[in-house]
């Protein structure tokens, strides 16, 4: 069987209720899959902040990087926030210390779950950087390893990234074919003219 070390971190407001449902994802996974996923619960959201001033230091990410994965909630509450007056949360903190510059979003349609999504076919990858808002939200001395990488080099990693990626791992659905777009609805009253030709054209007439 096996075994996975996984930090759960669930920090504030909805990201209580998000890890409840994933954990129970997870246990009927377990069965599944065979698998043994041993869980460590980590408190260090912005509601323990407000009630002891404590938040993630390098000690905690040193100590969560030792397991395998970390299952993250949400964190950050709007009226708690520190010194600077910056909004607390340890996942601005832990991108930086594990110089994590990206996400990976599978999204793919589901057969039987309502969608308001027309396509009936969807299945990608989705890679976006993560790092562009951060700037704001950590001191300088925290920042160094992305404030060094240009625009060309964060592109190359994106690129890198994506090449080692094997779409067919997320694939459960074969393309759909494509569909002759539909007509274009004409104006009742005549074409369209663009609001500036008309605007021109009555200049010209002054």
């Amino acid at each position: 069987m096996t075994q996975y070390e996984i930090v759960v971190m669930p920090g504030d407001g909805i990201g209580v209720e998000v890890i409840d449902a994933a954990l129970a994802v997870l246990k009927e996974c377990q069965k599944r899959y065979g698998l043994k996923l041993n869980y460590t619960f980590s408190d260090l959201s912005a509601d323990l902040y407000r009630r002891t001033g404590r938040k993630i230091t390098p000690a905690d990410m040193d100590e969560i990087g030792k397991a395998d994965a970390v299952l993250f909630g949400a964190m950050g509450l709007p009226d708690v926030r520190g010194p600077d007056g910056l909004e607390l949360g340890a996942q601005v903190e832990m991108r930086a210390y594990y110089k994590l510059f990206a996400s990976l979003r599978p999204a793919r349609l589901f057969e039987g779950v309502e969608s308001r999504v027309k396509a009936k076919h969807i299945d990608m990858l989705v890679i976006r950087e993560t790092y562009e808002g951060m700037m704001v939200a950590i001191p300088p001395a925290q920042w160094q390893v992305f404030g060094s990488l240009s625009e060309q080099q964060l592109a190359e990693l994106l690129q890198e990234l994506a090449g080692k990626m094997v779409l067919a791992r997320y694939r459960k659905h074969p393309r759909g074919p494509k569909k002759k777009p539909p007509p274009r609805n004409r104006y009742r009253n005549g074409e369209h003219v663009a609001t500036s030709k008309v605007l021109a054209e009555r200049k010209c007439l002054k």
